[in-house]
């Protein structure tokens, strides 16, 4: 009795023990939950335990994440951080698999567990089973980085890296085979096939010489290569320097689907050919294939391997970034062009996106010299362009800008060429172009400007040519051109609706053309002239003039040097009108009232002796009225080369000829002068 009652009063004990064991439990699981969650999302044990208090590395699990008990709180140990670790791998059948982990990233020599192994993967480390340190894999350590892990990150095991070359070595054997099974005995044929025998030795043999240096830890390299595919009875030019393929080196695996696009391309089996015929996962991608593609094309080396891991000695002259897929290019995307090509030659850049997100980004082109861009920009301000002093030729064509600032330009001193056209410019204002004091050529057509100060152009002492057509332009002040004497072709017609047309033409009011005197060295003229009679202008060197008109004016002796004259737009021909153009040598006239033509005769063309060229085009198709004409238009000539009549659905038009070409006479009436 005595020893049940002692039994009993054990059992008691034990089960109270157990239950003030199971509070203490209970209360240690509280303290845990109330670190569970953190801005109201549930952490991981491997969060949870990061900057917990404790008083042991045990508690830290210091094993699983690498932490250590630090000041009473779980840290990563010096020199090592908290990261998050993403690894996508392969298993059966090729389906991938994407595992993210948290933990400290132990470096070089730091204690580990071989269980979980939280040495730095992306440093090529391992945790040691002998000592419990962190040491490299592969190769030694520098201090930084085990050496021969740099091929990791092309290749994800030694064992994938042999199997890559094994199957490029096998392709450039069945390449040569295919080759050498194709030619016919003869004696020039088994040179052909010395020449293949060699040439698949070499590349053999640099394929193995790539693969051991890339095993070794050497700089990353890799090899590609592209069978070439093309029939070699198909007498074209290729992108190929042997019959057997381009085998090149790079510092980076290409994906299967770059690969392939490039020897598509390269093997011609992609008709038409454009800019937008792929589409690409990134921007970087498809910077990737134009770039690899063009130093595969353009390259001047004639080996046939070429080593592209070197950006230095990848030289391209001129670069094209535009994409439809993507709207714009960000920062990023254009850093692996210092991998890729060496940017100091890059000397013309030509960008074509709906958006100019960072205009900082063509500042790492330290020689550009041509500079192209389509892109919305609105205002182009004083900070666009400071830092490229070397530009010659900037063009800002349909970029939508409305104002430029006055500073704009000012560092582009060495520029030649500046084209603005099709943009919303409505004012030129006194300074925008103030410094450009080396510009030949300015183009600003199909704007909305109707106001320009009449200093814009006078620091520009060297302009060549202007273009301000198609623009709102119905008064300009006088001195517009006083200090431009080298000004040789001018284009100012302008445009204007229907209605201002018919108002301008019935309106007594005479545009004054005296600014135009000032271009005393004026060859090319092009103007639309309403109700005016030119007697104006009086400019001895001009050679070519361009007038839209609904009536062709009486051409008085202050044009007497003209050689080439196109009448535009025409609707009343009076007689006459060329009687005092002694020395015109081509004339076009483009009628839009086809009534005219059957009340044209002899007298319209009194005055003009042996023609180079002539062409007279009429908004009728039926030929009728210039076929009998015809032998009004051949006394206009003393020598004819060819003469024909060309009809379309809306007009129909003669051409008669006593020269090579239109374009060959007209460049050797204007061109020959100027070069005088």
């Amino acid at each position: 009795m005595f020893k049940q009652t002692i039994l009993i009063c054990s059992i008691v004990l034990i089960g109270y023990s157990l239950v003030e064991c199971g509070k203490n439990s209970n209360s240690a699981d509280s303290d845990s939950n109330s670190n569970e969650y953190y801005q109201g999302v549930k952490l991981s044990s491997a969060e949870r335990r990061y900057n917990r208090t404790c008083t042991s590395d045990y508690q830290c699990k210091n094993y699983e994440y690498g932490l250590q008990c630090l000041s009473g709180a779980c840290k990563c140990p010096e020199g090592s951080n908290w990261i998050t670790y993403t690894r996508t791998y392969t298993y059966k059948r090729g389906q991938t698999k994407t595992e993210t982990k948290r933990f400290c990233d132990l470096t070089f020599d730091d204690l580990c567990s071989t269980k979980y192994n939280r040495c730095n993967p992306d440093l090529g480390l391992t945790c040691d089973r002998a000592t419990a340190k962190c040491i490299c894999s592969t190769g030694a350590w520098d201090g930084s980085v085990c050496g021969k892990f740099l091929i990791l990150n092309i290749m994800n095991s030694e064992e994938e890296l042999f199997n890559y070359y094994s199957r490029l070595t096998n392709e450039i054997d069945l390449q040569s085979e295919t080759r050498l099974v194709s030619l016919d005995s003869n004696s020039v044929n088994d040179k052909v096939a010395d020449d293949l025998v060699n040439l698949r030795l070499c590349l053999i043999e640099k394929s193995k010489e790539i693969e051991k240096i890339s095993g070794e830890g050497c700089p990353n390299k890799i090899a590609v290569f592209i069978p070439n595919q093309i029939n070699e009875q198909i007498r074209q030019k290729t992108f190929f320097k042997n019959m057997i393929g381009k085998f090149f080196i790079l510092s980076e695996k290409l994906s299967h689907d770059l690969i392939s696009k490039l020897s598509d391309v390269l093997n011609r089996k992609v008709k038409k050919f454009q800019r937008f015929t792929y589409e690409f996962e990134t921007l970087q991608d498809e910077t990737k294939f134009w770039i690899i593609l063009d130093l595969l094309k353009y390259s001047e080396s004639d080996l046939d391997s070429l080593d592209l891991t070197d950006p230095s000695n990848n030289k391209l002259k001129s670069l094209f970034f535009s994409s439809r897929k993507f709207p714009l290019i960000n920062d990023y995307d254009l850093d692996i062009l210092n991998d890729y090509v060496n940017l100091d030659v890059v000397s013309k850049i030509t960008y074509d996106f709906p958006d100019l997100i960072n205009p900082n980004n063509f500042n790492r082109f330290k020689n550009l010299t041509s500079l192209g861009i389509s892109a919305k920009i609105e205002h182009v301000t004083a900070d666009l362009f400071s830092q490229l002093e070397n530009l010659e030729i900037l063009k800002l064509i349909k970029c939508q800008i409305k104002t430029i600032d006055k500073d704009a330009f000012n560092n582009l001193k060495n520029l030649i060429y500046l084209n603005l056209n099709e943009n919303s410019l409505e004012l030129l204002e006194k300074y925008i172009f103030s410094n450009l004091l080396k510009l030949e050529k300015l183009l600003i057509k199909h704007n909305e400007i109707y106001y320009i100060d009449q200093d814009v152009f006078f620091w520009c002492k060297n302009l060549k040519e202007i273009d301000l057509s198609a623009n709102r332009l119905f008064k300009i002040k006088s001195k517009i051109f006083d200090g431009n004497i080298e000004l040789e072709t001018l284009r100012i017609d302008q445009k204007f609706s229907k209605k201002e047309i018919v108002e301008l033409n019935s309106s007594t009011m005479v545009i004054n053309f005296n600014y135009l005197n000032k271009a005393k060295n004026l060859i090319s003229l092009t103007l639309s002239v309403f109700n005016n009679n030119l007697a104006e202008i009086k400019l001895e060197s001009l050679r070519l003039l361009v007038i839209k008109t609904s009536k062709v004016p009486k051409f008085r002796e202050n044009f007497q040097n003209l050689q080439v004259l196109n009448l535009i737009n025409v609707n009343t021909f009076p007689e006459r009108c060329f009687i005092n153009l002694k020395n015109l040598k081509m004339l076009k006239i483009i009628l839009r009232n086809k009534q005219i033509i059957r009340e044209i005769n002899e007298q319209h063309f009194s005055g003009l002796e042996d023609l180079g060229y002539f062409l007279i085009e009429v908004n009728d198709p039926d030929p009728f009225w210039l076929r009998s004409l015809e032998s009004v238009f051949l006394k206009l000539f003393n020598n004819i080369t060819s003469s024909r009549i060309v009809t379309t659905s809306s007009s129909c038009k003669i051409e008669i000829l006593n020269c090579e070409s239109e374009s060959n006479l007209k460049r050797r009436l204007i061109d020959g002068y100027s070069n005088e």
